[in-house]
Formats: structure tokens, sequence, C-alpha cells
């Protein structure tokens, strides 16, 4: 019954109609400078014109907007959310245009992931346009800001947005992921005392004592790096990534500032892993008079909690038959690669990551997505709302 329904909705979709709205898509820029209003208002015409109810979401500052969709119930909340983001990175010379060379569509954002949202929108669409009762809701949420700390699906939730389970279209080959890290960008401010560097003896260097820092926070690593690793996703993690002191070379530096990544399991919180930084600053600044040290968050947008499905819960448990189904891989997955389903998870919206492509040609220069995937996601979605959802 369920099969019959499947293959009834997905020749609803006209051949080419995946790649042409992917590709339409990826044509409207939509990084950070410029925002995603247009691109959602793109893909809201093509959803209204289905008949499929829509609303754009304004984050409140630039052209940063949200476009939420619906089918389905809606005196109560949606059973599922489709999530995906509308935004990219910057393009590179050269993919300002989608083109499609053999069995792929190229271009900035095709597989970080306007190749999903075009899936997802369409699965919506084709059980649409063959008139498919619904017994619960379905919401798609094309975010914004996913590249810039998640405001989108963050403004999402804050504004009530909800459903009893979520998918996320982030690209993990058609395999599921139930688990990633977390991240948190920590800050070492250090502030000396400036001298002439003729006498560097009457200063406090800040520069020299952040080296001191540095080593400590290598030391750090290593120590998280032993400790009992996630069935699913390894150990902590934790990388120097700038270090900035110093005006010129004839006085002794007053300031130096560093700034960590530090990847974090399910059950470590921001405070532990920034807690964790500020015992080692301190070892490593004993003795050294006239430098104070603060640590704190590099960033209010550069955190993100981990995420953590169960593999026993029924969601994932259906995500892995209907992969199953298709002749896909069912091994649940962890990667070190944050998703807005933190948000959602953190929220108690249990969420599987499960998207077309490979997340290693995202950001590239030659950044594509392979069509057969698309058609693979095409399918699993239209096939997911059809087991979660149908009357």
């Amino acid at each position: 019954m369920q099969h019959g329904r499947v293959e009834r909705a997905l020749t609803a979709i006209g051949e080419g109609e995946l790649v042409t709205l992917t590709r339409d898509l990826v044509t409207v820029p939509s990084h950070e400078e410029v925002g995603t209003q247009e691109v959602a208002e793109e893909l809201r015409q093509r959803l209204a014109a289905e008949g499929i109810a829509t609303e754009l979401q304004p984050l409140g500052f630039g052209k940063h907007t949200n476009l939420l969709a619906r089918i389905g119930p809606v005196d109560r909340p949606p059973v599922l959310l489709l999530n995906g983001h509308l935004d990219t990175v910057a393009p590179t010379p050269g993919q300002e245009a989608p083109w499609v060379e053999g069995a792929r569509v190229y271009g900035r954002g095709s597989v970080d992931m306007k190749g999903a949202v075009a899936a997802m929108a369409l699965a919506m669409i084709a059980l649409s346009r063959i008139r498919t009762p619904l017994r619960g809701g379905v919401c798609l949420a094309g975010v914004a800001g996913e590249e810039i700390g998640g405001i989108g699906t963050r403004a999402f939730l804050d504004k009530g947005g909800w459903a009893e389970m979520a998918v996320v279209g982030e690209p993990t080959g058609m395999q599921p992921v139930i688990a990633h890290k977390g991240v948190e960008w920590i800050k070492v401010e250090l502030a000396g005392r400036a001298a002439h560097a003729s006498k560097p003896s009457a200063g406090a260097n800040a520069v020299t004592s952040a080296a001191a820092v540095v080593h400590a926070l290598e030391e750090l690593g290593e120590v998280l790096s032993a400790r009992t690793p996630h069935s699913l996703l390894g150990t902590p993690t934790l990388s120097v990534g700038t270090i900035r002191g110093g005006v010129v070379p004839n006085v002794v530096p007053d300031c130096c500032v560093i700034t960590i990544d530090r990847r974090r399991l399910p059950g470590e919180t921001g405070e532990d892993a920034r807690e964790e930084v500020r015992r080692a600053v301190e070892r490593a600044l004993r003795g050294r008079e006239g430098i104070v040290a603060r640590v704190g968050p590099a960033s209010e947008r550069r955190h993100m909690g981990p995420m953590e499905t169960h593999s026993d819960h029924p969601l994932v448990l259906s995500v892995q038959a209907l992969l199953d189904g298709m002749r896909l891989p069912t091994a649940v997955r962890g990667v070190p690669y944050g998703t807005d389903g933190a948000w959602l998870s953190d929220r108690g919206i249990p969420t599987v990551v499960v998207g077309p492509g490979d997340i290693a040609q995202a950001h590239g220069r030659d950044e594509y997505v392979e069509i057969a995937q698309l058609e693979c996601a095409l399918r699993f979605y239209v096939s997911l709302i059809i087991e979660l959802c149908v009357a």
C-alpha cells in the first residue's frame, strides 16, 4: 500500500523538475552579505503555486529570511519537520551560475544544501499534487543563517516552531547521522604591561605569556584525545586557531588574544569546555607577574551544542527501514561537524540528519551534487512523509 503511494507521488514530479529546481535555487545568491530573502521568495512562489501554505519569516536584520511551508493538519504541531538551510558560504569565481555536467549539478550551494531543500520541497509538492490525505502535518523550514551560527533555525524555534520529530538534509551521502559534536569558539585575552623593548623587564610581555598558554592548551588537547571515546563521535578536540598580539618590535606587548575551536561531546557543556581552558591558562601563567587573563566565548554566534538521538528511537528505526528498502546503507553514523540539528535536539525534537551528496564537496571550488543522490533524496523524503504522516 505504502509502496504504491510512493510510486504514485513520484510520477507526479516531471522529468528534470528536480534538477531544474536545484539549479534555480543555486542561481539565486544567498551568502551572508546578501541574505536569503530572495531565494526564500523564489521557493515560496514555487510552493504557493501548488496550493501549499507558505510564510516568509524575516529575522529582523538584513535580508536574512526563513521560508516556512506546511501541508496536512494545521490545528496541531506537525509530526515531521524537514529542515534545510537556504544560505551558503560566499561563492568563489566561476560559481555564480550553476551548470549541469554529466550526472552532476555544480555551483555554490548545490550540495550544501539547496539540492536537499529542492528534494524536500518537491516531496511536499508531489504529495500535494496527488492529494494524499495526511493524519499528521509536515513543515518545511528553509532557514537562513546556518553558516553563521544557526540564526534561522534558532529564530524559527524562538517564534514557536516545533514538531514531533525532524530530519535535517545536510549532505550525508544518504546515510543516517544520529550524532554530531558541538562546537565552542573560546577566546583567551591576555593583558600585560607595555614598556620600551630596550628594557623588557619593565614590562609584562603578553605575547611570550601567550606562548606558554598555547603550550598548555596543546597539552589540554592531548588530555582530551586520551579520554574514553564516544561510540560514534570519538573524543573531544581542541585546536588553537588564531593568535594576535603586539604592535611593533620595540614595544613590549601589553595584549595578546588567542582563539580556540573546541569540539564537545554529548554531556559536555560550553561552560565545561571554557572552565578546562581557564584552568590550563592559570597553570601556564603561574609565576608570570603583571599578566591578567580573561577566558570567555569568542563569538555569540560560534557556539553550538552536540546532537544525539538514541539509535532505538522510532524515527531512527523508520529512517533505517526506508533506506534499507532503497538498498542504501542503514548503519547509523556520527560526524565531527555541526548542523542545525543541534538546535532542534536542544529543544527536545528527536532529529536525524540525512541528505544527498558528500560533505567533502561543501564550500569547495568545484562544489557539486550528484543527480542520482538528489533522486534518492526525493524518494526518501516522500517515503518518510508517507510512513510517518499519511492517514
